[in-house]
């Protein structure tokens, strides 16, 4: 460890850059006498072996689909531990999950877009393991907060969530900066294996309606993928259809391993959902209506349900 002193972040650039900004802050906030937290994120690309030598920890956020290679390249030169972040996602919202999966249960998600850069990094870092690496793999729930790009993030800011009729969906979040606490704990503690960064609590899509006042519409299941695959093919989305499956089926991971340590959420649930909101500039209305849209970041059920209220009054004006 002579001459490591620097921590260093790289692979999904917005998420790596808030982890860079909120782990300083967080080990002031938890250590307020020891010496400031130097962090400094990676330009894009594979890093030199000398580039690396004077990392102690080096931090690896998927799904970038470099990371992996930075993975490999921090194992290589040497750095004496590693912390991989995926998602809890890589388990698969399935029908048949327990009410709580272990954090060592298999990953069964279904290799498609929402997934596969993920499952490429939990490969390379099982791999580089095998080999002798201490990895600490990070697995938090659907992201909100700075940084945080997905499902529910982008749902968040919409002013309306198409669910399919029967949804069972429910929901982990992590806020990123009780993120970037679970970060610090596992380099600490010298965690190696996987560990689920989550809370004991859940939100589900009534939340959304009763905290953002984003208004849900019911609709068959068959409807809802059809329109998101046409909406994918005419480039109107970016959220790949195979998402949808976590507006249907629970995903639901018993974080054990982080809360033996002492890790719990501080900004859980409700209070993500606020500030996530607030961050975007969101506020609602006298109803609990949300009356401003960050709009660049819905995601595909938002703009589903849209489209759907679009076609609708069409129909209206053509009779």
């Amino acid at each position: 460890m002579a001459g490591r002193r620097r921590w260093a972040v790289g692979g999904e650039p917005a998420l790596s850059a808030a982890l860079a900004g909120a782990l300083p802050a967080a080990r002031a906030a938890l250590e307020p006498g020891r010496a400031r937290l130097p962090v400094r994120v990676l330009a894009p690309g594979v890093p030199s072996h000398e580039q690396l030598a004077d990392v102690a920890e080096l931090i690896v956020v998927g799904p970038d689909c470099g990371a992996a290679d930075l993975l490999r390249a921090g194992a290589e030169a040497g750095v004496p531990h590693l912390t991989v972040v995926t998602s809890t996602q890589v388990y698969g919202a399935l029908a048949d999950n327990p009410v709580l999966l272990p954090e060592d249960a298999p990953l069964r998600a279904p290799v498609g877009p929402a997934v596969r850069g993920l499952l490429d990094l939990e490969a390379a870092a099982a791999e580089q393991a095998a080999r002798g690496a201490a990895i600490a793999v990070l697995r938090p729930g659907i992201l909100l907060g700075a940084g945080a790009v997905g499902l529910l993030s982008g749902i968040a800011e919409a002013p309306r969530l198409l669910l399919p009729r029967g949804s069972a969906a429910v929901w982990q979040v992590t806020h990123t900066s009780d993120l970037a606490t679970a970060v610090l704990l596992a380099a600490d503690s010298a965690l190696v294996g996987p560990a689920a960064v989550v809370g004991s609590t859940t939100v589900r899509p009534a939340d959304l309606e009763r905290v953002l006042g984003i208004h849900l519409l019911e609709v068959p299941e068959a409807v809802v993928r059809a329109t998101a695959e046409r909406l994918v093919r005419l480039g109107l989305t970016r959220t790949p259809v195979d998402a949808l499956d976590w507006l249907l089926y629970p995903c639901l991971v018993d974080g054990a391993r982080l809360r033996a340590l002492g890790w719990t959420p501080l900004v859980a649930d409700a209070a993500a959902l606020r500030a996530h909101a607030a961050l975007h500039g969101l506020h609602t209305g006298t109803h609990g209506r949300a009356v401003a849209v960050a709009g660049t970041g819905a995601g595909t059920m938002a703009v589903v349900g849209t489209a759907a209220l679009v076609r609708r009054a069409r129909r209206r004006r053509g009779r």
